[in-house]
């Protein structure tokens, strides 16, 4: 059951915790977010009614004011007349507007959040497989995962958040000697923050998980250029059960490894997998031509700068 006021845009409990509001908003976002819904006004308007509950009842300060005005609205006063006077000292609505569901002339910039700067974006919590050998020795593990990112070309004179979805796919560094449950911030790796705000984290909860399979693993390397790293490439491989197609897929980093299930043994030998590790080879020098064009190719994929 919903507790009033804003706790019912989300659909929680007065007594939600915080991990509580910030599902109940994800569960939103999945389908109203405007760069999902489209021109759907009323996944708009409720998009920026949750979004609106969000940044307040995840706020200490102002969820208390919030539910010091709902229990006055509860003891005889109108709910509306009295978050009316909410928003108003909030700095959320002027007094002369409708109630708390009216946000589609909300400006973000010059009210992004609480003391005129733009809120930070959510952490983003992963569980990560890390195989037994790289926990007891450190090493990388491979990870894809769901996060807000800033859209391409936004500015902070766009009057729109500046979020989309967008799926990541990451190598991240595991300390040697990690345990199961073991915990983990990553900083700078969540969710964008709406309005230019700044990243949240990817906070991974690590699990040892024993491997024996990959223990038993043949190991091959190939080699691919640049640019069948960026784009993908399937390459024909000579393996113990006859010769198969390799997919390497785009954007795969040097030292990356795909598995090829049953692959490592020959007939009649016990099933054993095949690791083939990829490393991505330079050319030893640039003509003129090809090092312009790789100069416009890192001008466009350069990370974006962040501001202090």
């Amino acid at each position: 059951m919903a507790g009033g006021g804003l706790y019912d845009v989300l659909g929680v409990d007065a007594e939600a915790t915080t991990a509580e509001i910030r599902r109940a908003f994800r569960a939103v976002a999945r389908t109203c977010h405007p760069d999902l819904a489209g021109h759907d006004e009323a996944k708009a308007h409720r998009f920026a009614a949750a979004r609106n509950a969000y940044e307040v009842l995840t706020n200490p300060a102002r969820r208390t004011e919030h539910d010091r005005a709902l229990l006055a609205g509860a003891d005889g006063a109108g709910q509306g007349e009295v978050f009316e006077a909410f928003w108003a000292r909030a700095g959320g609505r002027s007094s002369g507007r409708r109630g708390f569901a009216d946000f589609e002339d909300r400006e973000a910039p010059s009210r992004p959040g609480v003391g005129n700067r733009a809120p930070r974006g959510d952490d983003v919590e992963l569980d990560v497989d890390v195989p037994a050998r790289v926990a007891l020795t450190g090493g990388r593990v491979p990870v894809r995962y769901m996060r807000v990112r800033r859209s391409e070309g936004w500015t902070r004179d766009d009057p729109s958040t500046g979020l989309e979805p967008s799926t990541e796919r990451r190598e991240l560094e595991v300390p040697a000697k990690v345990r199961s449950f073991q915990t983990r911030r990553y900083p700078g790796l969540g969710d964008a923050g709406a309005y230019g705000g700044p990243h949240g984290d990817l906070v991974v909860r690590f699990r040892v998980v024993d491997d024996p399979v990959e223990a038993e693993a043949v190991e091959r390397v190939v080699e691919i250029g640049v640019t069948e790293a960026l784009l993908g490439v399937t390459l024909p491989l000579a393996t113990p059960q006859g010769r198969v197609r390799l997919v390497v897929p785009p954007c795969t980093s040097s030292g990356a490894r795909l598995r090829l299930r049953g692959k490592g043994a020959g007939p009649g030998r016990p099933e054993r997998d095949l690791l083939v590790e990829v490393r991505i080879v330079v050319p030893d020098a640039l003509d003129s031509d090809t090092e312009a064009l790789v100069r416009r190719l890192a001008d466009r994929l350069a990370p974006p700068r962040r501001e202090d």
